[in-house]
C-alpha cells in the first residue's frame, strides 16, 4: 500500500470519531433529559445503525469509502444532558485499485451545547434510502472546535435521524485534510448494557483511602486518600510516571472498570539479593497474594511477573533492579486490602564474557557490578546531555570515557592475558577490541527508548549491549587503562575508536601490514563487527573528526 493511503487509514480513526460524536447529539436528543420527564435509564443500550459512504482529500490524494456506523447510548445526564455513547465503524477505503478496511471502537462523552444547532426548514418530505418518502425536520449542527458541521434530517413523527450529511476539516496547508460523509439511516435495537463498573485502589503503605467499590455507569466517583506522604493518583493506563492528580480527593465519572494507585513518592523497601527476606504488608493479613514485577529503568520495560501466596511469606530476589509489587489480601479483621510496593534490590550482578581470538577462545573475563553502581551512571546525565554535541565535540564526547574500579579490573584481567599468552601490546589491544565487538548490538531506541542515548562504559557492561558509540566508548576506556592513547573516530552516522600505535609493543611488524586511519595517526578499531581486525577499515566509512583520549587525561 502506498504512503498516501496510510496516511488515509490513521487519519480516519481520528476524524470517524469525532462525526460519531456530533451525529449522536442529534439521535439521542428526542428520547429525553433537559428538563424531560423521560427516564433516561429506559434509553441505556438503544443502539442505532447507518450505512456509510464518502471522500477524503488532501493536497496528496482523494479516496472513497463506503462501511457502516454504530452508536449505542451508554449513559445520560438527566440534569445536563452530559451523554456517553460507543460509537463503532467499520470503513472500506480506496484509492485506484488499492483498497483496505478499518475498524474503530471507542467510548466518548459529549453535551448538546457543544454543538450551535440550526432549523433550516421543518416538514420537508425526503426520500430514504430503506424506508420511503418521510417527512422530516432539516436540522443543521455545527462545532467549530473539532472543524465539524452536519444537516440531519430528523422524521417529525418517531424522531429517526433517516440521514445526514457531514463535513470535517483537520490541519492546515499541506497537512489539510477534508472528510466529506453520507450517513443512511438501516436499523435501531437495544442491547443489554453494562451498569456496574468496579473502582480498585492499590495503596502505598501509609495511606489509607476510601470511595473504592462499585458504581452505577456515569455515577460520579470520589476517592479520599489520607497518609502524611501521600504524593498521588496514579492510572497506569494513561501514565506510568505522572499522575492524574496529586490531591487527596479525586473526582471522576466512571465509565468502566477502573483500577488506580495511591502511591507516595519513592521507594518503599529496599532488599538485597541473594537473601532470603519476608514480605510485609505493613498491616497483619490472614492471607495474601504478592505479584512482583521486575522494571528494567533504561527503557521503561517490565519483566516478567512472579507471584507469591500467604500472609507474610519468604522471598529471596535472584536479581537486583526495581521491581513493582501489589498485594492482595484479607486483614486480619476480615477486611479487604489492595497494596501497592515500590522495590529497590541492590546486589552484584555477575557478568562473564567469552569471545573468539587469535584462533583461541576467551572465557578469562568477569566482573561482579554492583546495580547501585550502575543506577549512579544512569543518573550522571540527562537523555539530552547524552546525544551527541557536534559543538564541544572534545569535552563532551572525552566525559564518557571514564576509567573506573571496573574498568581497571578489566585492564588487570587482559594484563593477566598478556602475560599468559606473551602477547606484544598490539596484540593485547586486538583482544579488546575482540571483546567489544561481541557484545550485542542494540539500538538506543531498543536499549534506552531514545532515539539517541550514549552509554558510560559500566552502562554497557551492565546491560550487555549497546551500540557503536558504547562499545566504542568502552574500547577507548579500557585502553586508556591499559596506558594506550586512543581516540573516538566519528563518521557520519557512525563512531568507531582509534589506537596511536607509535609506542605500543608490536607496532613495527603492525604498520608493516595496516595503514593509519586518513591523516588523524590512529589505527581503525570497528568495534560493531568481529569481522573485523584491529587496523582494517570497512569500505564506504567517511571520516568526520576525532575525540582524543589521552592516558594522562
Amino acid at each position: 500500500m502506498g504512503k498516501a493511503a496510510v496516511a488515509i487509514l490513521m487519519v480516519a480513526l481520528i476524524i470517524g470519531a469525532g462525526i460519531g460524536v456530533a451525529y449522536a447529539a442529534g439521535i439521542f436528543d428526542n428520547k429525553g433529559g433537559g428538563g424531560s420527564s423521560d427516564d433516561w435509564k429506559d434509553h441505556i443500550g438503544e443502539r442505532t445503525i447507518f450505512e456509510t459512504e464518502g471522500t477524503e482529500s488532501s493536497m496528496m490524494y482523494t479516496a472513497t469509502y463506503t462501511g457502516t456506523a454504530t452508536n449505542t447510548l451508554l449513559y445520560m445526564d438527566e440534569k445536563t444532558g452530559y451523554w456517553f455513547i460507543n460509537y463503532a465503524y467499520e470503513r472500506t477505503y480506496r484509492i485506484g485499485w488499492q483498497t483496505q478496511t478499518i475498524t474503530g471502537d471507542s467510548n466518548e462523552w459529549g453535551l448538546d451545547s457543544d454543538y450551535t444547532e440550526e432549523i433550516v426548514e421543518e416538514n420537508v418530505t425526503i426520500d430514504t434510502k430503506y424506508y420511503g418518502q418521510q417527512v422530516c425536520n432539516h436540522i443543521r449542527l455545527s462545532n467549530e472546535v473539532i472543524g465539524h458541521t452536519e444537516d440531519q434530517w430528523t422524521g417529525v413523527e418517531d424522531g429517526i435521524t433517516y440521514y445526514v450529511e457531514a463535513e470535517s476539516v483537520s490541519g492546515v496547508g499541506p497537512q489539510k485534510i477534508t472528510t466529506t460523509s453520507k450517513l443512511y439511516y438501516k436499523s435501531s435495537d437495544k442491547v443489554e448494557v453494562q451498569m456496574e463498573f468496579g473502582v480498585k485502589v492499590y495503596a502505598d503503605e501509609g495511606i489509607t483511602i476510601t470511595g473504592d467499590g462499585t458504581y452505577q455507569i456515569g455515577q460520579e466517583v470520589t476517592l479520599t486518600a489520607s497518609g502524611d506522604d501521600f504524593y498521588g493518583w496514579y492510572d497506569f493506563d494513561v501514565s506510568a510516571s505522572t499522575p492524574v492528580s496529586t490531591e487527596s480527593t479525586y473526582k471522576f465519572n466512571i465509565t468502566g472498570d477502573k483500577v488506580l494507585y495511591a502511591l507516595n513518592e519513592g521507594v518503599d523497601k529496599t532488599y538485597t539479593s541473594g537473601k532470603e527476606v519476608t514480605l510485609t504488608a505493613g498491616k497483619e493479613l490472614s492471607s495474601a497474594t504478592w505479584e512482583i514485577t521486575p522494571f528494567y529503568r533504561n527503557n521503561g520495560e517490565m519483566g516478567e511477573t512472579i507471584t507469591v501466596e500467604g500472609a507474610a511469606p519468604t522471598y529471596v530476589f535472584e536479581s537486583p533492579g526495581d521491581y513493582y509489587m501489589t498485594i492482595e489480601g484479607t486483614t486480619a479483621d476480615g477486611k479487604e486490602y489492595n497494596g501497592y510496593r515500590i522495590l529497590y534490590v541492590d546486589g552484584y550482578l555477575e557478568r562473564t564474557w567469552e569471545f573468539e581470538y587469535d584462533s583461541m577462545t576467551i572465557t578469562d573475563i568477569s566482573l561482579d557490578i554492583l546495580f547501585s553502581d550502575y543506577i549512579e551512571y544512569m543518573d550522571k546525565l540527562s537523555v539530552s546531555e547524552r546525544a551527541d554535541n557536534s559543538k564541544e565535540r572534545q569535552k563532551h564526547d572525552s566525559q564518557f570515557v571514564v576509567v573506573d574500579k571496573y574498568i581497571t579490573s578489566l585492564a588487570e584481567q587482559f594484563k593477566a592475558l598478556q602475560a599468559k599468552y606473551g602477547w606484544t601490546d598490539i596484540e593485547t589491544a586486538g583482544c579488546i577490541l575482540a571483546f567489544t565487538q561481541y557484545i550485542p548490538y542494540q539500538y538506543d531506541s531498543d536499549t534506552h527508548g531514545e532515539s539517541e542515548y550514549w552509554n558510560f562504559p559500566v552502562e554497557t557492561l551492565y546491560l550487555n549491549m549497546g551500540d557503536c558509540e558504547d562499545t566504542s566508548i568502552l574500547t577507548s576506556a579500557i585502553y586508556k587503562a591499559m596506558g594506550y592513547e586512543s581516540a573516538l573516530i566519528l563518521m557520519s552516522g557512525h563512531m568507531a575508536v582509534g589506537i596511536l600505535g607509535t609506542d605500543l609493543s608490536g607496532y613495527s611488524d603492525f604498520k608493516k601490514s595496516h595503514k593509519t586511519f586518513s591523516k588523524s595517526g590512529y589505527y581503525y578499531g570497528e568495534t560493531t563487527s568481529t569481522t573485523y581486525e584491529l587496523g582494517e577499515v570497512p569500505s564506504g566509512v567517511r571520516y568526520v573528526d576525532k575525540v582524543v583520549i589521552s592516558v594522562e587525561d
